[in-house]
């Protein structure tokens, strides 16, 4: 029986290949797990907004504003809101290479400190 390839994996592999760095796929799962509550995102969640604060999407950036502003996280990574989530994912890769080095030192900062 040949199981499906998640879409979320599909994106994260486009991501990686235009960010020219390492698939972190199992790290990425976990982050997606925390960040939005599932292993396997689909694309209603690239629309996850939270209720409390302006943070949106697969990895919650904060940014204030409609989608295409520039804005908060978005802008730190140098990318626009969307709902794009191969563009999400790029900001993803972006945000924790210049914080922490990986997604998998993110991710450890996130299970020490319930935030990335």
């Amino acid at each position: 029986m040949i199981l499906p390839i998640p879409m979320a994996l599909l994106w994260a592999v486009e991501a990686s290949r235009l960010e020219r760095v390492p698939l972190e796929w199992p790290e990425l799962q976990r982050l997606f797990k925390r960040e939005v509550g599932t292993y396997y995102p689909t694309s209603r969640h690239t629309t996850t907004r939270n209720p409390r604060s302006s943070a949106y999407g697969l990895a919650q950036f904060i940014g204030k504003g409609p989608i295409g502003s520039l804005t908060g996280t978005w802008k730190s990574v140098g990318i626009r809101k969307t709902s794009d989530p191969v563009m999400q994912i790029r900001g993803i890769y972006r945000y924790c290479k210049r914080r922490y080095g990986s997604v998998a030192k993110a991710l450890s900062f996130h299970r020490r400190r319930g935030f990335y």
